[in-house]
Formats: structure tokens, sequence, C-alpha cells
């Protein structure tokens, strides 16, 4: 009768386990879809920053590159 409980006992704790780890391995992979989903909006805004970013730098680049050839006294006021 007690190996019979105990037998009963070792089966339940194998399925909590086999349960325990499905859920595991079922949030993990929510977790790297997560990752992917987030990996792929910061190449998204990466590419959105330089399309905005990159023409202001040319500009503040070309800017002092005309200060840069005037005078060395002139007062560059960056506009």
């Amino acid at each position: 009768m007690k190996a019979a409980r105990r037998e009963l006992e070792h089966q339940r704790q194998l399925e909590w386990e086999r349960q325990r780890r499905d859920q595991l391995m079922a949030e993990t992979q929510r977790e790297h879809s997560q990752v992917d989903r987030l990996r792929l909006e910061i190449g998204q805004h990466r590419q959105e920053l330089d399309i905005v970013v990159r023409p202001a730098v040319m500009s503040v680049s070309l800017r002092h590159e005309n200060w840069s050839k005037g005078s060395g006294s002139a007062v560059w006021l960056g506009r």
C-alpha cells in the first residue's frame, strides 16, 4: 500500500515537472520572440534616425568647411 502511494506521488511529481518544463519552454519562446521583435524595431529606428540625422550632419559639415575657408578672424555664428 505504501509502495503504491509512493509510486502515485512519484508519478504526480514527474507530471508536475513535465508541465513546469513545458511552461518554461513556452516562456522562453515568447521571450525570444520579443527580443527578435525589439531588434527589428531597433533596426527600423536606426534607419529613421539616419534619414533625419544624415542631412543635418552634412549641413553642419558644409557650413564648417565654408567657415574654415573664410578669414581666420571671422566669427562663425552657425547660420
